[in-house]
């Protein structure tokens, strides 16, 4: 009976132990700099778990100078492809050397789309996407030729939709199946409350000209009386036949199977506090968007690479906007399909130095950022595309 009672004695002190160990793990940070602060051994290069591949410098970017208004969109093999919206060019950039090696102009497109502000996918070296917020997909090879113009019946519960050219949830092509994903928007009046049920993306099938919309809507902790693209959008990627996305201000990972059609939700243990976003009141000006975004601790890019989850976090900054030149700022956090937290820290100083880094998205297996000096007198406004290859 003495070892009878021993034994259970030992067993819920174990089982309070783990308990304990448990709520240790899952504890809850309430900035970013505390969190990395906390586990100041996951900052060091020893302990990070990224191969460092390459940094290239990219072309620099000015609005005013055509030259040089191109921004990142992707890698395809050595090259990295850089767009312009506005002048309706797509450049190709070869990664080693470091110089352009073609430009890819527009005319027919831009003819067409210049109405309203258009967008760009590279969906491989001789296909480009060319839309708006419409219903209509361009379709162009490499000399600048229409080769497919694809009008979407884009009308679902008796509502008409069109394609939502936001920055955040770039269109996915998955090249096996042939089928695009896109964000659409109800392009008719609606009741703010129909924001939790109206879908925001959408799949075309290239080979079988089929549409089906997904249904991936506003998370229920949103307010619908908010709209912030760089806090409402979700960010997307696609791998293999499965479709994800990740709304900024929330802890869930959409996944959908273009296949079976099925859709799941997997809750991500993030170890820093999101912003409330039921807290959040609509900006009136442009001073008030910056402040939100600046201050607001919220998910700012995603990949997914082999099922596992990339994640960096953003913001969180102090009512006068300080920080350690923007680094105490970011994390990167590295989570299973699950939504287990595997990794989270800083990228290692040595190679981001007073540098501001955006996680974009994920090729050859590898991740790729985006960086630029947080003070420009150090290198001028040089960008700068860095690829690390995680050894999970």
């Amino acid at each position: 009976m003495k070892y009878t009672f021993l034994s259970i004695f030992l067993i819920i002190l174990m089982a309070s132990c783990a308990s304990d160990k448990n709520k240790s793990n899952s504890k809850s940070y309430s900035s970013i700099k505390e969190y990395i602060q906390s586990k100041e051994s996951a900052t060091t290069s020893e302990t990070f778990p990224f191969a460092f591949l390459k940094e290239t410098t990219l072309p620099s970017f000015s609005a005013i100078n055509e030259d040089k208004g191109f921004s990142f969109q992707k890698v395809i093999g050595n090259y990295a492809y850089m767009v312009n919206n506005e002048k309706f060019k797509v450049l190709k950039y070869n990664l080693q050397s470091e110089q352009s090696t073609e430009t890819f102009s527009f005319p027919e497109v831009s003819s067409i789309l210049s109405a309203k502000p258009s967008s760009c996918v590279v969906l491989n070296e001789n296909q480009f996407l060319w839309h708006n917020d419409s219903t209509i997909l361009l379709i162009c090879n490499s000399l600048g030729q229409i080769e497919n113009s694809i009008q979407l019946p884009l009308v679902f519960n008796n509502k008409n939709f069109q394609i939502s050219s936001n920055p955040k949830s770039a269109i996915q092509f998955e090249s096996q199946s042939k089928t695009l994903v896109f964000p659409i928007q109800c392009a008719e009046d609606y009741n703010s409350k129909d924001e939790y049920t109206l879908p925001k993306f959408a799949s075309y099938n290239l080979k079988t000209s089929k549409t089906e919309f997904i249904p991936i809507s506003l998370p229920l902790n949103y307010s619908d009386e908010f709209y912030l693209p760089l806090l409402y959008d979700a960010a997307t990627c696609m791998e293999g036949q499965t479709f994800y996305a990740l709304f900024p201000l929330s802890s869930e990972v959409y996944s959908y199977d273009l296949l079976s059609k099925q859709l799941s939700k997997i809750s991500i243990q993030i170890p820093v506090n999101l912003t409330d976003a039921q807290t959040l009141t609509q900006p009136t000006d442009p001073r008030q968007i910056m402040e939100i975004v600046h201050k607001c601790s919220h998910l700012s890019g995603f990949s997914v690479i082999k099922g596992i989850f990339y994640i960096q976090q953003t913001g969180a900054f102090s009512d006068n906007l300080e920080s350690k030149k923007f680094t105490d700022n970011s994390l990167l956090c590295s989570y299973n399909s699950s939504g287990s937290l595997i990794w989270g820290g800083q990228m290692p100083i040595q190679t981001f130095d007073n540098k501001i880094f955006n996680l974009t998205n994920a090729s050859n297996s590898a991740l790729n950022f985006t960086s630029y000096y947080a003070l420009k007198s150090e290198k001028g406004d040089e960008r700068y595309l860095s690829s690390f290859n995680p050894e999970f």
